[in-house]
């Protein structure tokens, strides 16, 4: 082996335990921005929850910080999963307002996930004051992205007797309804 090779093999190596030992101290230091990173990777883990399912367990958080688990929502109930940077939704959410719920079902939970800054939350509280009649929450923990694997918003699901029993993904407003 040659001189200059053995050199640059020893200076990649080195280069590689660098790099490992940076990022070690990063991620030691940037607690909350690794658990990001593993919930990042944990959400994007798997297909989507199919219709005909099991309700997954999951929970939401109430404006007020309340944590409501997804075994105490009624039997039969409509359940909107959306980011907060999801233009489409409130339209969606307006309609069920009009309508008084979803497709003859009153009970409408719609839950938030992306909610992280003081304007988000401001926008999450301007949504329940718009919309009073369907129940708005904040994906506790990612529990909900996590559990429904969903990643367009928004996502729709109409639960009857702990069964998932119709899924929309997306929404496009019909002329005819309004």
């Amino acid at each position: 082996m040659s001189r200059s090779a053995f050199f640059s093999k020893a200076a990649s190596r080195a280069l590689y335990i660098l790099s490992a030992i940076v990022l070690l101290l990063f991620l030691g230091k940037n607690q909350t921005a690794y658990e990001a990173h593993l919930l990042d990777v944990r959400n994007s883990a798997g297909a989507p929850l199919p219709i005909g399912v099991a309700l997954p367990e999951f929970s939401a958080e109430t404006l007020d910080g309340q944590v409501l688990e997804s075994g105490s929502l009624p039997a039969r109930f409509v359940l909107i999963l959306s980011d907060i940077s999801c233009t489409v939704t409130p339209a969606l959410l307006e309609d069920c307002q009009a309508n008084g719920g979803y497709q003859g079902i009153p009970e409408v939970y719609a839950v938030y996930s992306g909610v992280h800054t003081d304007e988000d939350r401001r926008q999450l509280t301007e949504l329940a004051r718009l919309f009073e009649s369907v129940h708005i929450l904040r994906d506790h923990e990612n529990s909900a992205k996590w559990s429904f694997k969903y990643s367009a918003s928004p996502t729709l699901y109409r639960i009857e007797n702990g069964k998932t029993t119709v899924k929309h993904v997306g929404y496009i407003r019909d002329s005819a309804e309004r």
